[in-house]
């Protein structure tokens, strides 16, 4: 009899164990697995800093090519309206040198019209002195 309560105790025991095994081996999987979630976990928060880092550059570029490009746009600006001046000084030194011209041109018309009016006396004096020879 003591061999069945002994082959009984064993049974149990081994029935114990295996039971034991099984919590033991779902335990060490569960944590298992709660490694590689946190695994992953860290691996989405480096994602996440990383995409922060690299958005925060990438503004940080975009306004300094903002800032380029006002700088740029201000000097063509400048540029452009010290061109526009120049041209229009110009403009006036030809107006100038044009208005100077044609009043030079109306003074030579004017003595040009008296010398013609003096040459048409002489040529009426002198037609009325042919006359008057013949």
């Amino acid at each position: 009899m003591q061999t069945a309560i002994q082959n009984a105790y064993e049974k149990e025991i081994e029935t114990l164990l295996a039971s034991a095994n099984t919590v033991i081996t779902r335990q060490k999987d569960s944590l298992t697995r709660a490694q590689e979630g946190d695994n992953w976990k860290a691996k989405i928060r480096a994602l996440e800093q990383q995409h922060v880092e690299d958005k925060k550059e990438s503004l940080e570029q975009f306004q300094e090519y903002k800032k380029r490009l006002l700088s740029k746009e201000q000097q063509l600006e400048q540029d452009q309206k010290s061109k526009v001046a120049d041209f229009k000084s110009q403009v006036e030194e030809l107006k100038s040198g044009f208005d100077r011209r044609v009043q030079e041109y109306k003074k030579q018309l004017d003595e040009f019209k008296q010398n013609n009016e003096a040459i048409d006396a002489l040529k009426k004096a002198h037609a009325k002195e042919l006359q008057s020879h013949v």
